[in-house]
């Protein structure tokens, strides 16, 4: 019985050995979160930042969350939004112009079941005295 015992106390201690390495392992080669958890305000102030400096940013509008890429940056700000939000309408009374698709990209996931994206919503032409919304669909 003293070697099953032996065998035991060995197969446990390499058992915690491979348990902290691998833990070890994940503490460092986890990937960094690159997504900042802000509210709108935020959103609309480093937009205004961005823009004032020449750097185009890309707005994402989902059904829940609203989420800016600045630049050429990989990290991103997501804030939550409700159903009735209206980027447009915010961006508007925020004095930001969202028409200057050089600087400023709105992204429209899709809501509900149908998958259409649409990349460049607010986009205007104005034919006449009729402005018209451009929308690029992929």
């Amino acid at each position: 019985m003293s070697t099953g015992g032996k065998w035991l106390r060995t197969s446990l201690i390499w058992l915690i050995l491979a348990l902290a390495l691998v833990l070890i392992f994940f503490v460092i080669f986890r990937p960094s979160s690159d997504t900042n958890s802000v509210n709108v305000s935020t959103i609309l102030n480093h937009v205004k930042t961005d823009m004032a400096k020449g750097q185009k940013d890309t707005l994402s509008v989902s059904a829940s969350t609203l989420t800016l890429t600045r630049g050429q940056n990989s990290t991103k700000e997501v804030a939550n939004i409700n159903d009735t939000f209206d980027i447009t309408a915010v961006l508007k009374d925020n004095g930001i112009d969202y028409t200057n698709s050089q600087l400023l990209v709105l992204q429209y996931e899709p809501r509900g079941r149908h998958k259409v994206a649409i990349t460049r919503l607010c986009r205007m032409v104005k034919v006449g005295h009729v402005c018209l919304w451009v929308i690029n669909l992929r």
